[in-house]
């Protein structure tokens, strides 16, 4: 095809006898030809033509596509031979384009790689598969000046793509307002048309501009049966005609879908459904097909836990096996995570909480029954700071036995027995140990990371790292402070406390270490405060209102006097119950008149319901709590509770 106020340029070479006819066509490549008669229609023997597009053929073809063919056209034109033809194209006046490059008419794209004046730079010149393919050798059709041009949508000045997926065979980015979709199976083609100028179909690129909202940062994109587009003030959905049809360059319009803003995170795909953090930073919004609306809504996935995002979400993946988690970093070091099964319609939240800091999480197919889930863990140690990445411990791993992983950056040897082990990366480090099936204590490592067995033995199996520790200090006066240690700073730890002196614990919430020291919030102050750091499990049940016959059995005193537990691969001392923390009391050490063999880990345990340790109030509350290195997997609690009724 040829532009306006060009010339064709032609070479017939070749040992051919007969008659080449020009033809050419306004309509396409292979349909509505005419044999141009106005000018050299015709062709006898080797040797040059000119088509000129201005000064002749019918008047001039400004701004119109026009389509040359030449060959044998008539019955009786071709005697012998075989010729060769090659050909380019000029501006009207300029030089010849013979030669088998097209010089016009084309698209080419360059690098500038140095400026001159504002008329003239230097380029280097990006040769693609599709140029090569169409036999140019560079696709720069000619070395004169033009003004039609632009400059590219990605750089420093226009600006970048904020975010990149994978949709319908296409790679897909999005930023400054603008959606880019490569063509259909090709993921380093961005080009909506052909060199020629003709549209590439519906398998070509997709370039589309968002019309309206916020436009500088897309957070993420995300393929579900539709693909969807994370915005600052709301989610946009991909639509094509009909449901079940791709998006093409021609059939594509984008709608919101949610006003709800999309955090600076990634979305994961569940399923067929999408989560992704809000543009707070504080909630989680889960996104799925609504039939009555025909396209995808939003739903609160943390309205029933207000409080479990307050620190802010910093990262976020998901695992599948053995139950589908959503795991979520927060900005205190903690890794809220929730569990998330759709067709069972659970929505559980609970947190991960280490001796360091949480930053990251990342999640890999597993080999066995379960995903590996990596986490970057910021630490202190010895006075330096360090990041790991560890990977949580199978759950067959944790159940007790003679190599129990339940501890933190830990050291796992199975050999000969040893009476001391090395674990250099935590130097100068206090560590808890299993070894041989059964918690032996702690120690503190040496500067080169050298431990020697708490209990003075060589043993075959050993696990050693960190653990956790309940801190627990009642004043004679009310205070906002808890001292726990300046190995602890800058690390979160869960925090009860009886604000205002009541003399009942409640929860605070998840605080941070700073100077040695927790402070409680708002300015609070008490006379007892529990902390737990590191690998600890404490549990808070809700109020127990009921137990009343007489009505509801809020405000009204209560006590819970027994419960009754069930529970798998659990330490004969690995669950420790009660009212409040800082009263807690453990199984009992005789069950059936037996005393319990020290080690025991039950594989299952049911037993008659136990006394637990308590007074009368109005918010009678059962606390349980369970810290490394013995395992306990709680399967049930019967509570046993006893209400004084209303006169």
């Amino acid at each position: 095809g040829i532009g306006a106020d060009r010339k064709v340029n032609g070479i017939i070479s070749g040992t051919w006898a007969g008659t080449l006819s020009v033809m050419r066509s306004f309509e396409g490549p292979t349909s509505g030809f005419a044999i141009n008669t106005s000018n050299t229609a015709t062709f006898s023997a080797n040797g040059g033509f000119v088509y000129d597009d201005v000064s002749g053929n019918g008047g001039s073809f400004d701004n119109v596509v026009v389509w040359l063919k030449i060959g044998f056209f008539n019955p009786g034109d071709y005697v012998s031979g075989a010729a060769a033809i090659t050909w380019g194209v000029s501006p009207v006046g300029g030089t010849s384009g013979v030669g088998g490059v097209a010089l016009s008419g084309q698209y080419a794209v360059c690098r500038m790689t140095g400026y001159n004046s504002p008329t003239s730079v230097d380029i280097e010149a990006i040769t693609s598969p599709e140029s090569l393919a169409l036999g140019m050798v560079t696709p720069i059709p000619t070395l004169n000046a033009t003004a039609n041009w632009v400059e590219g949508q990605w750089s420093d000045v226009q600006g970048w793509p904020t975010s990149v997926c994978f949709h319908e065979g296409r790679l897909c980015w999005f930023g400054g307002g603008q959606c880019w979709l490569s063509a259909s199976d090709n993921y380093t083609n961005f080009a909506d048309i052909d060199f020629d100028g003709t549209s590439t179909g519906d398998g070509g690129a997709i370039n589309i501009t968002l019309g309206s909202g916020p436009l500088d940062t897309v957070s993420w994109g995300l393929s579900l049966t539709r693909l969807l587009i994370g915005r600052e003030q709301s989610i946009g959905s991909c639509r094509s005609s009909n449901f079940d049809q791709p998006v093409t360059p021609t059939g594509i319009v984008i709608r919101d879908c949610s006003d709800q803003g999309a955090q600076r995170l990634p979305a994961i795909k569940v399923g067929k459904r999408g989560v992704f953090v809000q543009q707070s930073g504080r909630k989680v919004y889960e996104l799925s097909f609504a039939g009555q609306e025909m396209d995808y809504d939003d739903r609160d996935l943390t309205r029933l836990n207000l409080d479990i995002g307050l620190p802010g979400f910093v990262d976020i993946d998901k695992s599948t096996q053995p139950d589908k988690m959503v795991w979520l970093p927060r900005g205190d070091g903690q890794c809220a995570t929730l569990l998330y099964d759709v067709k069972d319609e659970v929505d559980a939240w609970w947190r991960v909480q280490t001796l360091g800091v949480i930053e990251n999480v990342a999640v890999l197919p597993g080999s066995g029954a379960e995903d590996t889930v990596y986490f970057v863990v910021r630490r202190t140690i010895n006075g330096v700071t360090r990041r790991f990445v560890e990977k949580l411990a199978l759950r067959t791993d944790c159940i007790g036995g003679a190599l129990n992983k339940q501890l933190d950056c830990a050291l796992v040897y199975s050999g000969s027995p040893v009476s001391s082990v090395q674990v250099p990366w935590l130097p100068a480090t206090t560590l808890s140990v299993w070894a041989d099936g059964t918690a032996i204590g702690s120690g503190t490592t040496d500067a080169s990371g050298n431990l020697t067995m708490p209990d003075g033995l060589a043993h075959s199996n050993i696990v050693a790292g960190l653990a956790g520790s309940v801190v627990t200090a009642t004043a004679a006066s009310p205070t906002a402070t808890l001292s726990v240690g300046i190995q602890y700073n800058g690390y979160p730890c869960e925090a009860f406390a009886d604000v205002g002196s009541t003399g009942e614990p409640i929860h605070v919430g998840s605080l941070v270490v700073s100077n040695g020291t927790i402070t409680l919030p708002n300015g609070q102050q008490a006379t007892t405060i529990i902390a737990c750091l590191g690998y600890v499990a404490p549990f808070m049940s809700a109020k127990l209102a009921y137990a009343a016959q007489l009505g509801s059995a809020l405000t009204q005193k209560k006590r819970v006097e027994h419960v009754g537990l069930v529970m798998y691969d659990t330490h004969y001392q690995g669950l420790q119950f009660g009212q409040r923390f800082d009263a807690l009391d453990s199984p009992p050490l005789y069950e059936a008149d037996q005393p319990t063999p020290a080690g025991t880990v039950w594989s299952e345990y049911d037993e008659p319901m136990m006394e637990v340790p308590g007074e009368w109030n109005t918010d009678a509350r059962l606390c349980l709590l369970a810290q490394a290195p013995t395992p306990c997997t709680l399967g049930g609690v019967v509570i046993g509770m006893t209400t004084n009724e209303r006169g």
